[in-house]
């Protein structure tokens, strides 16, 4: 499990493949190369992104222990490929994350379809978060996680 005092490079170095769903190599080339070995915390307070908020640090660290932990957290719907777990390589893969609920019986459904400007997917801000706030209302969500330029 990782804490704020990792830096972004071990996190980058021992996390699982899936975690380039959440956090593309182009949002993290945003991050200068001498943040890197700054603990997430110091990250988190002292860089900007290009767009003006702090680095999403807390955010971050939590996403890669949802991913570390996926199975409690979510099942993983292939839509054209045979298996796909939380270890698979292709980043390209196109599935349905399902978040797990203790819901039961019938309940509304919300299929969500993350932004992120046509190169990336805003996974866990606009995926996860907004999967979890709608769980609270009763919703039984998915994050759908697509193709994108240049695939």
């Amino acid at each position: 499990m990782f804490t704020l005092q990792n830096t972004l490079t071990q996190i980058i170095q021992n996390s699982p493949p899936l975690f380039s769903v959440f956090f593309s190599d182009n949002f993290l080339e945003f991050v200068p190369k001498e943040f890197r070995d700054k603990s997430m915390e110091e990250l988190g307070k002292e860089f900007v992104m290009p767009w003006g908020m702090l680095f999403p640090a807390e955010d971050m660290v939590h996403a890669t222990n949802m991913i570390l932990e996926g199975d409690r957290y979510w099942d993983l719907i292939p839509l054209w490929s045979e298996k796909l777990t939380i270890e698979s390589k292709d980043r390209n893969s196109v599935f349905l994350m399902q978040m797990k609920d203790n819901l039961e019986g019938v309940c509304p459904v919300a299929v969500i379809c993350p932004g992120g400007g046509y190169q990336d997917l805003s996974f866990d801000m606009e995926g996860v978060r907004t999967a979890q706030a709608l769980q609270k209302y009763g919703y039984r969500t998915f994050i759908l996680s697509y193709r994108v330029s240049p695939n």
